[in-house]
């Protein structure tokens, strides 16, 4: 029964009747099957398939956080931005060392200095 059923639309002289949306059918096409239409004027229309668009396949991307935004892996070089990501932290380690010696050295600073009497005579005790 299926074998009779595929014979029928071989026959190359099929009738097709359009919509009220100007919409035919076409028994052999297939959902995204894209055809050129040429319309002569004498109420000829020749359809020819075209081949089909082989887009590919959307692939998952994660964004990368970076300085307060966010960059989508392709749209930058990853080794280079590596790299700068590498030397920002280095960067920003050395300013927590300099800072922290900093402070460190404000502190001992701080507690060699022997307490002052303010203006009253009192002792000044930190």
């Amino acid at each position: 029964m299926l074998e009779a059923s595929l014979t029928i639309w071989d026959n190359r002289a099929v009738t097709v009747t359009a919509d009220d949306k100007k919409r035919v059918v076409l028994p052999s096409a297939e959902p995204g099957d894209r055809f050129d239409l040429q319309a002569s004027g004498e109420g000829t229309f020749v359809l020819r398939r075209l081949e089909s668009l082989q887009s590919p396949a959307p692939k998952l991307v994660k964004p990368i956080p970076y300085k307060g935004g966010w960059l989508m892996p392709g749209e930058v070089d990853m080794d280079k931005l590596t790299e700068e990501i590498v030397q920002e932290r280095q960067r920003r380690d050395e300013n927590l060392l300099d800072s922290s010696a900093l402070f460190n050295a404000l502190a001992s600073k701080t507690a060699s200095v022997t307490s002052r009497p303010d203006r009253r005579g009192n002792a000044d005790c930190n």
